[in-house]
């Protein structure tokens, strides 16, 4: 079971970054896919129809393991990484009565979770609309800058590159989904140490679509 843990990295965007809505029957919900899918130093995660239940740890969370190694055609879990800044263009639908604001995700090592440093991804937070709402960042949100275009926060350290994310809520609502999520998140990525003379292409093609839960 996912640990919730004190966030020492607390990754909260609704201030500094606009919200529109939309009309929620416009909404619909199939099977969950996720994509990773790397571009140089930048690595884009787009996911469709991926639920959230409840508090993290719970065993209904949708849960993804990106390994950024194998992602760039590296041996897996061969190398450490660093997360130094974040984007996303994200849709949320929550059903009432939950709130935009409970709707959140946990960026961790999959290697330490019982280090509770971690990087919540709340791009509603301060909403408490319930239905759809659309949520765009003005470029990357850089993780050690201070000011409107940084969080003030440390990179986000992976031992080995693997990389989790879970789909959680603040408050459980429900005994099903209480939020449904559709977009792009884009990480700004580093190898530990940088590698001298290798450039990071990713590899051509890669898609990897994976359901993982929390055991």
């Amino acid at each position: 079971m996912a640990r919730q843990g004190r966030p020492v990295s607390l990754l909260c965007a609704a201030a500094a970054f606009g919200l529109a809505g939309a009309d929620a029957s416009a909404q619909s919900f199939g099977e969950p896919n996720f994509v990773a899918d790397p571009r140089g130093e930048f690595v884009d995660l787009f996911f469709v129809n991926i639920p959230s239940f409840g508090k993290p740890g719970d065993e209904q969370n949708y849960v993804e393991i990106v390994d950024l190694n194998e992602l760039y055609g590296l041996d897996p879990a061969s190398n450490a990484w660093e997360i130094v800044a974040l984007g996303w263009n994200v849709t949320i639908f929550t059903e009432y009565p939950s709130f935009l604001a409970e709707a959140r995700i946990f960026l961790d090592d999959a290697d330490d979770l019982d280090d509770p440093t971690h990087v919540r991804f709340l791009p509603g937070v301060g909403s408490t609309d319930t239905g759809l709402g659309h949520f765009l960042s003005d470029g990357l949100l850089r993780f050690d800058e201070a000011g409107p275009g940084g969080a003030g926060i440390p990179p986000l350290n992976l031992d080995r590159g693997l990389l989790r994310l879970e789909f959680n809520e603040s408050s459980d609502d429900f005994f099903f989904e209480d939020a449904y999520w559709d977009g792009r998140i884009t990480l700004e990525v580093r190898m530990i140490p940088a590698p001298g003379g290798l450039t990071l292409l990713g590899v051509a093609g890669f898609a990897g679509v994976r359901r993982r839960r929390s055991a």
